[in-house]
């Protein structure tokens, strides 16, 4: 439809994004995709499949063959270089590997892949996927570099380990179940810190909806942590805000949605508990009355 779209960011680019978000005391944590969202990698690095390959998995996106076979040495190639060339890019120290939204019968039609199951004792695709993410992990680790990763990765027999930090996003029961179980969560459920959802029903608000419509109100009631489970206050290491921005191509359809609700999030995370209420959503007006 004549939207531009594609493009990258250059060393430079992430240079002077490291320079400017230091000087607003803020850390600056990439992302990159294992092993699934690959898509351009496969593409144009054909190798990093199984050639013998025979599924047809499509990501809920629509995009079909976009994931990585762990089973292959080229992926383990391209996936430590480029979380090598990433990492050293930003100062943090902490890179997050992805590993959401693996597509349904990733890999069954994969006899490399289930050589690779039969060795290491593996039975299903996400026994798999953790597998991976743990070794990436461990791999980084040995070079100091902390793993982060989706809440999908601590699912399967042998989920990421090594005090990775796991980000939910589906819900909040995911997240507090990865904290019971012992992992480090920053809690990011779509039903409230998705800004990229619309903010009202109305048809000409711009936003998706597939999570939630999310109002400010939204982002602020619900709390990270239930009452009943003050223990799992240490495991939770944060919340986080996220914007999509695939189907959002110009900055005046994204500042209406980001401003508001960012607020929200940073009042329900730096407040005391159970203390946001109607007041506290009237004293935020002024930043978005205009």
């Amino acid at each position: 439809g004549g939207i531009r779209s594609g493009g990258r960011y250059t060393s430079a680019d992430a240079q002077r994004v490291v320079a400017h978000a230091k000087a607003l005391n803020i850390e600056v944590m990439p992302e990159i995709e294992v092993p699934a969202h690959a898509l351009s990698i496969a593409r144009v690095l054909p190798e990093t499949r199984d050639p013998a390959e025979k599924g047809r998995e499509v990501s809920v996106q629509g995009y079909p063959e976009n994931v990585m076979n762990p089973a292959i040495d080229e992926s383990w190639r391209v996936w430590e270089a480029m979380a090598r060339e990433v990492a050293s890019q930003f100062p943090f120290g902490v890179l997050h590997l992805g590993g959401d939204e693996l597509p349904p019968d990733t890999w069954e039609g994969s006899p490399a892949a289930a050589a690779l199951k039969q060795r290491e004792g593996l039975s299903t695709k996400e026994d798999l996927m953790g597998w991976t993410m743990n070794r990436l992990a461990e791999i980084l680790q040995r070079e100091g570099i902390a793993a982060a990763a989706w809440e999908e990765a601590a699912l399967g027999k042998v989920g990421i380990q090594h005090d990775a930090l796991l980000f939910n996003w589906s819900g909040q029961s995911p997240g507090l179940e990865a904290a019971r179980a012992g992992y480090r969560v920053v809690m990011t459920p779509g039903q409230h810190l998705y800004f990229d959802m619309a903010q009202t029903p109305a048809l000409d608000d711009w936003g998706a909806n597939w999570a939630a419509i999310i109002g400010l109100p939204d982002t602020i009631n619900w709390d990270p942590i239930p009452d009943d489970e003050p223990q799992l206050e240490d495991r939770i290491a944060g919340v986080q805000g996220a914007f999509w921005g695939e189907f959002t191509t110009v900055d005046s359809e994204a500042e209406p949605m980001i401003a508001p609700r960012i607020l929200g999030l940073a009042v329900m995370g730096w407040q005391p508990r159970r203390s946001c209420d109607a007041d506290t959503l009237h004293a935020l007006a002024a930043h978005y009355a205009d």
